[in-house]
């Protein structure tokens, strides 16, 4: 916006600085006009100042619209969503954390292994997804806990859902706090 600002300013400038002396010079570039090839068609007001037509004509290329045509231009539907289908208006909106909305809820452990529920408080689950299990599975590599399953708890940024038992007759046992 500066940019145009400034070559309008610019231009009206020289618009007003070549106009003034324009009463001035009349008889003298008459005299110039009669004398000049026909092939030019410069104004008779900027015949004196030829600088100043030149940059007049160059402050006023710059600013002509120069249309890019069709391979540019977005639909309707792509001007409103972005590649994952959400809607740019609130692509950059902070989320709001609070307890209160599950929809905020990412299912993780802590630094110390504890589950984090939907209302924040940490809850030590094993990998067995049995609320009153003590730890069923061999001592974790990293941390020495039996509570571990498939991979260490501690600052581990998913959780285990659901899993299929072994058990006769199969069933699936799934977690008690996770809400999805």
């Amino acid at each position: 916006m500066k940019y145009f600002a400034h070559h309008l300013q610019l231009f009206s400038s020289l618009r007003f600085a070549a106009m003034s002396g324009m009463e001035e010079k009349d008889e003298a570039c008459e005299q110039r006009k009669s004398s000049l090839p026909t092939g030019l068609d410069l104004p008779t007001f900027e015949i004196e100042n030829l600088a100043q037509q030149q940059q007049l004509h160059r402050e006023l290329r710059n600013l002509r619209f120069i249309n890019p045509g069709e391979a540019v231009a977005m639909s309707t539907e792509e001007a409103f969503y972005d590649k994952q289908g959400i809607r740019r208006s609130t692509r950059h909106r902070k989320a709001i954390v609070s307890a209160d909305r599950i929809a905020d809820y990412i299912p993780h452990h802590d630094e110390e292994g504890y589950f984090i529920r939907a209302d924040g408080h940490p809850v030590k689950l094993c990998d067995c997804l049995r609320k009153s299990c003590p730890g069923c599975h061999y001592p974790c590599e990293k941390c020495g806990s039996r509570m571990c399953g498939p991979a260490c708890q501690k600052n581990r940024d998913f959780t285990i859902e659901s899993f299929l038992t072994e058990a006769e007759p199969p069933r699936i046992r799934k977690n008690p706090y996770y809400l999805m």
